[in-house]
C-alpha cells in the first residue's frame, strides 16, 4: 500500500468508504479483472481506537450501484471490528494457532 493511499485510508472519517471504484485506481488495480470493478467498498483497518490503518479490506464489485455513500454498512463494519481486536491480540503477542513466519 503506497504512502498516499495509506494517507487517504487515515483520513477516512469513517473507516468505510462505499462508493464508485473510478478515482480508487491503485485499489482497483489490486483486482485481476480490473475493467470489471465499478464500485467498491473500502474498510480501513485499524488496532483499537488508532486513527493510523495498517491495512484495507477491499471488496470490489461490477455493478456500479451495488457499493455507494449513505449504504447501510453494518454488515461490511463487523470485519474492521474483527481484525482490530485481532490486530490488538497480534499486537500483545498473542498468536493463538497461527504461527509466525
Amino acid at each position: 500500500m503506497s504512502s498516499r493511499l495509506r494517507q487517504w485510508a487515515d483520513r477516512l472519517d469513517q473507516p468505510l468508504f462505499c462508493g464508485p471504484a473510478e478515482q480508487q485506481d491503485e485499489i482497483v488495480a489490486w483486482f485481476p479483472d480490473r475493467q470489471e470493478v465499478a464500485s467498491l467498498a473500502v474498510m480501513a483497518l485499524r488496532a483499537g481506537n488508532e486513527t493510523q490503518s495498517f491495512g484495507l479490506l477491499v471488496i470490489g464489485n461490477h455493478d456500479p450501484n451495488r457499493f455507494q455513500s449513505g449504504m447501510g454498512t453494518v454488515v461490511l463494519e463487523q470485519p474492521g471490528r474483527h481484525s482490530r481486536c485481532l490486530a490488538v491480540a497480534g499486537a500483545a503477542g498473542a498468536t493463538g494457532g497461527l504461527k509466525r513466519p
